[in-house]
């Protein structure tokens, strides 16, 4: 059992996830507003879960490109959402070779995917994350995406180790509100994202997981009375460890929430409105409204995954620690209903 001293600290200094072995580091166990761990797992092989999920998003469209190592199988998913339109492209690769696929120990590193008819890089040049992707059957036609996203140093994130064990635990980096540029052509068809508008984000993920496992998650990044503001919240995978994914970002800064969130909605009509709110006070209560339903499921007898992300609207307000009310109107970002054995 974790040691609950270590659960709600926060580390201010580099350190190491685990040891050789894959026992979790109780010095790194906490959470950071700058990125400090350095994910060095490397076993057991085939528990390790990681991924690094980039998002550009503007007013008009929503643009996700994934690589991700399950342990069992390598995979990099693109989508491109259409809001306007409410129409959703989409791609999924999977493979079995280990060499078409690279990823970071550290938060914000290179990563590459490489696989028959697509090909991905994710490289670091300072401040700037370069993102070059390509997909020669994107639904019919060729895809090509070149995307800059801007880490500035004085950018808070939130970085936090949830232990379920020394021998079960999950580090994540949630990088929201990011300033980013680019654009992506489908067949003769340009999406433009200009900087005026633009923002991005990184869900970074490295851990050894519960073979059965459920979340839910909301995420945005968008633009509220003149600041750039958005939010991470999860819940279920969480609960029971004394640490969760929470935080609200305003500008540059990070506010964490240390307390547990509760998403309550219809699961047989998740186009209904969702409610998510702090469960025992009243400083985070927010209402999103969906546009679009998207249902991605995976079922290789040893992995089996059911992912519902829903894309809307949020609308509410957060109470931060010193007492100041922020409040946010229509935010677009996106909602997640997960089950998974993996």
């Amino acid at each position: 059992m974790v040691t609950k001293d270590y659960l709600g600290k926060e580390l201010t200094e580099k350190v190491r996830l685990c040891s050789q072995s894959g026992v979790l580091n109780e010095e790194g166990i906490g959470w950071s507003r700058l990125p400090l761990h350095t994910c060095n797992i490397v076993k057991p092989q085939f528990r390790c879960k990681k991924w690094d999920y980039w998002s550009v998003f503007n007013e008009g469209y929503y643009f996700t490109i994934a690589i991700m190592d399950m342990g069992y199988i390598r995979s990099i998913f693109f989508y491109l959402l259409d809001k306007s339109q409410r129409r959703l492209h989409e791609v999924s690769i999977n493979t079995l070779a280990q060499s078409s696929c690279s990823l970071s120990e550290e938060v914000c590193g290179d990563a590459a995917f490489k696989a028959k008819g697509v090909e991905a890089s994710v490289k670091r040049y300072g401040e700037s994350i370069i993102i070059n992707a390509s997909c020669k059957d994107f639904k019919g036609e060729p895809m090509s995406a070149e995307l800059e996203i801007s880490i500035p140093r004085s950018q808070e994130s939130l970085n936090v180790v949830i232990p379920w064990s020394y021998s079960k635990y999950h580090f994540t980096s949630k990088q929201n509100c990011l300033p980013a540029k680019g654009s992506i052509r489908i067949g003769n068809k340009e999406y433009i994202f200009d900087k005026q508008d633009t923002l991005g984000s990184l869900d970074y993920g490295r851990g050894i997981w519960p073979y059965n496992s459920f979340w839910n998650w909301a995420s945005c990044s968008g633009y509220s009375n003149g600041k750039r503001l958005g939010f991470n919240l999860g819940g279920g995978w969480t609960y029971g460890t004394g640490a969760n994914e929470n935080a609200v970002f305003v500008d540059n800064k990070m506010h964490k929430l240390d307390e547990d969130v509760e998403f309550i909605y219809d699961t047989a009509k998740k186009l209904e409105k969702w409610s998510i709110k702090t469960k025992d006070t009243e400083d985070l209560r927010i209402v999103f409204t969906p546009i679009h339903h998207r249902l991605a499921s995976t079922n290789y007898l040893i992995i089996k995954s059911d992912l519902h992300q829903v894309f809307g609207s949020f609308t509410g307000n957060f109470k931060t620690k010193t007492g100041e009310q922020i409040e946010f109107n229509n935010i677009f970002g996106c909602v997640e209903e997960h089950t998974a054995k993996w």
